[in-house]
């Protein structure tokens, strides 16, 4: 610490004295969480907006990539903040009807690298209204209330808009959640006690305007 420099709020202890101190690195570094939110279907009129989101105490560096496209991997590897943002057409993603496989990690300040994260975003060749889910997955115990909220927005690529029709479903599961909690809303509700504990469930959202069924993303 710098002499003479410090003392109490109040005014009323001298400055201290110049001492010396060090610093280290936690004996057990815990692995930052990290989870991303983001659009699972966009078309060829719609912008990318992916966010990552981890506990760690003070900002990460993230580490973004594409596991199957040189040249959005190349775009990607420039980003290291907690968000990707592609403009309007995503040039970077020139192919169609392909699904990238995007990924991220998160290294916190003491250099401790969190899972990877992969995300699957579909760019189709037809319209199609855009899907998120908020939040992206959740965690929680058997007593507790699961919540997931989907955003939708319409194609960019056609003035139509329609009535949005939403149909959940299972994808897997150690145990059949009842199909009265698998509704045809925007939102996923499953009461507590309903699921198995330690374990993991997939389900999956489908989404078609009303008035052109040939328009839908999952």
């Amino acid at each position: 610490l710098l002499p003479s420099r410090v003392r109490s709020a109040n005014l009323v202890s001298p400055y201290a004295p110049s001492v010396s101190t060090s610093v280290s690195a936690p004996a057990f570094l815990k692995e930052p969480s990290l989870s991303v939110s983001g659009p699972t279907t966009i078309d060829q009129c719609a912008l990318l907006n992916l966010k990552a989101s981890s506990d760690s105490p003070r900002p990460p560096d993230f580490a973004w990539r594409c596991l199957n496209h040189p040249g959005l991997d190349s775009a990607l590897r420039a980003i290291s903040t907690s968000q990707v943002d592609l403009p309007a057409g995503t040039p970077e993603m020139t192919d169609v009807d392909f699904t990238y496989e995007i990924s991220v990690t998160a290294t916190d300040m003491f250099g401790s690298v969190s899972k990877e994260v992969v995300v699957k975003v579909l760019k189709g060749a037809a319209a199609a209204p855009q899907l998120y889910f908020q939040p992206a997955s959740v965690s929680v115990t058997r007593d507790q209330l699961v919540e997931v909220r989907a955003v939708t927005m319409f194609s960019q690529c056609t003035s139509a808009k329609s009535e949005m029709l939403f149909q959940w479903t299972q994808v897997s599961g150690p145990t059949e959640i009842p199909a009265e909690h698998l509704g045809a809303i925007a939102q996923l509700r499953i009461p507590p006690a309903t699921l198995q504990a330690d374990a993991a469930y997939v389900v999956a959202l489908t989404v078609i305007m009303k008035d052109d069924a040939s328009k839908q993303s999952s």
